[in-house]
């Protein structure tokens, strides 16, 4: 039988829990544009829109033109409403204090993001979701029985397979 080391769960209210998640996200038509002090003021920016949701970000990468954060919070918390504040106040406050990012952009985000629960493979696919953002006719969207749009991230095996037929 594995052992597992409670220390890394968090206890509020009686639940205890350890509820981490991955988030990426693009900037708008991929313009890479935080770059220099942008990225600094970024983070901490990000850092204390997640403290006012009751999240706490342990990791992030800021890149040109995506960000991917990992993050830990309340399983009460609603995934949803935390990425939403994450880049809404991100947008507001870079707008004002980088006018660049509204004249070169006119906004900061994509509306689409992705997340996942942290795991052993999960930052690659999420980099790899960000890799396929850039060129995104590459994604295959359809709609499912219920209406709901089902993505299939193309693999580098299907990438390879199409290029042998």
């Amino acid at each position: 039988m594995e052992v597992v080391d409670l220390d890394i769960f968090k206890e509020t209210d009686g639940i205890l829990y350890y509820n981490r998640h991955l988030i990426g996200f693009c900037t708008y038509h991929r313009i890479p544009l935080l770059k220099g002090p942008m990225i600094a003021d970024l983070a901490e920016i990000l850092r204390n829109a997640a403290a006012e949701c009751g999240a706490q970000i342990l990791d992030m990468i800021i890149e040109t033109d995506y960000v991917i954060v990992d993050i830990e919070s309340d399983p009460r918390q609603s995934l949803h409403k935390i990425v939403k504040q994450l880049k809404l106040r991100s947008v507001g406050e870079m707008q004002a204090r980088y006018p660049v990012i509204k004249s070169r952009a006119g906004a900061l985000w994509t509306k689409r993001y992705v997340c996942m629960s942290y795991g052993k493979h999960s930052y690659s696919i999420v980099q790899e979701y960000l890799t396929q953002e850039k060129t995104r006719p590459e994604i295959e969207a359809s709609r499912n029985s219920q209406g709901k749009v089902a993505m299939r991230l193309e693999t580098s095996e299907d990438s390879d397979r199409r290029h042998l037929e």
